[in-house]
């Protein structure tokens, strides 16, 4: 039964990227796009009133664009600039009200898809950045969709799709952050010369509700556990977590623990509320108020990418966990950009293969941090 399933997986992961190939192929337009490779003020010839830009993807994938989008708006103050996001990352909107006039949400039903074709070019956009450094077949369809007077993107294989490109940075050596920011070199701007820090604003109330849904600290240092991320393979174990919890207990005594997960592993958290001294953080219905309770943290620990840029934008140090797929074409993991951290790797079956010795390490290092700035 197990062997019928797994056939019957791989045979519709085939059909669906013969598809997304054949959609691509559909799509790949027919234009010669101008390589821009240093800063260059390429679009003060046009008149540039409305901008859009595509992030239609994971919520981590927006939390990375925030630099870019804030330089962007520092540079274009009066320029109407919209932003595509999907169904699964139109929850962290309220971090782009500094720089975005508004947002779009792309859903995959056809009635959608159709009013949102409709709604795209009834904007008529002068210009359509896509930030993406590999190719999307959803972005593919919405260049084609939105039909905006100008197309830039990064150099890859979809290039004839756009007017500009940029350079592609190495996946292997530059932080997708870094890789993202390429987009504004035809706005006049070098990107290595600009603070390209996560942020993530909160409102006064808003950090109010935080502390009053998760607690006041009842110690020096709060560590957020998140216990998985969003496939199984990104789950540390409850043995592993337990034993970390408890294993700094010992140690430290200015530590507390809050360990976050969503409501379908309740019978986990159970388990690690018997087990050790930690909290459990409050079920929350949306990922701001998630992202709310994390800001409360003075470190986090992480299996899960979105946290680990959540952290980044809090200056929260975070010690991240990651499966690595060699020679995968993301290229380096997305760590945090900016703020202390340590990253522990495995290219082994899941997470639950990374030893418990080296992530008591990295908290004792990280902890040694954190305390020589709060002295």
């Amino acid at each position: 039964m197990q062997e019928t399933k797994v056939k019957k997986d791989n045979f519709l992961k085939q059909t669906e990227l013969s598809l997304k190939k054949a959609i691509n192929k559909m799509l790949k337009g027919g234009k010669t796009p101008t390589f821009i490779s240093k800063p260059e003020e390429i679009f003060s010839q046009y008149k540039l009133n409305k901008i859009l830009i595509l992030r239609h993807d994971r919520i981590g994938d927006v939390l990375v664009t925030i630099p870019t989008l804030k330089i962007l708006r520092e540079k274009l103050p009066n320029v109407r600039i919209d932003i595509v996001l999907s169904e699964k990352n139109a929850g962290v909107s309220p971090s782009l009200e500094p720089y975005v006039n508004n947002v779009l949400i792309y859903k995959k039903d056809v009635k959608s898809v159709v009013l949102l074709r409709s709604e795209l070019r009834h904007e008529k956009y002068d210009l359509l950045i896509d930030p993406f450094d590999n190719v999307s077949t959803t972005s593919s369809l919405l260049i084609s969709m939105t039909k905006a007077r100008l197309t830039l993107g990064i150099d890859k294989d979809n290039r004839n799709l756009y007017d500009y490109t940029v350079p592609l940075l190495n996946k292997n050596k530059y932080h997708i952050v870094d890789r993202i920011a390429q987009i504004l070199i035809p706005f006049g701007i070098d990107p290595t010369k600009q603070k390209k820090q996560l942020n993530y604003n909160l409102k006064d109330y808003e950090e109010k509700k935080a502390r009053a849904l998760i607690g006041d600290k009842k110690n020096t240092f709060r560590v957020g556990v998140i216990l998985t991320g969003s496939t199984d393979a990104k789950f540390w174990g409850i043995t592993n977590n337990v034993k970390f919890i408890n294993s700094v207990d010992e140690q430290y005594n200015d530590t507390e623990f809050v360990v976050f997960a969503t409501r379908e592993m309740e019978d986990k958290l159970e388990l690690i509320k018997e087990r050790t001294n930690a909290k459990i953080a409050p079920f929350v219905d949306t990922v701001h108020d998630y992202a709310m309770l994390l800001s409360t943290c003075d470190m986090i620990l992480t299996p899960d990418t979105s946290a680990v840029h959540f952290a980044a934008a809090f200056k929260i140090p975070a010690i991240a966990l990651y499966k690595v797929v060699p020679g995968h074409s993301a290229g380096l993991p997305w760590t945090p950009y900016g703020t202390p951290f340590k990253a522990i790797q495995t290219s082994k079956g899941s997470l639950k293969d990374i030893q418990l010795d080296d992530v008591v390490n990295a908290f004792r290092e990280l902890h040694s941090e954190i305390a020589i700035r709060h002295n």
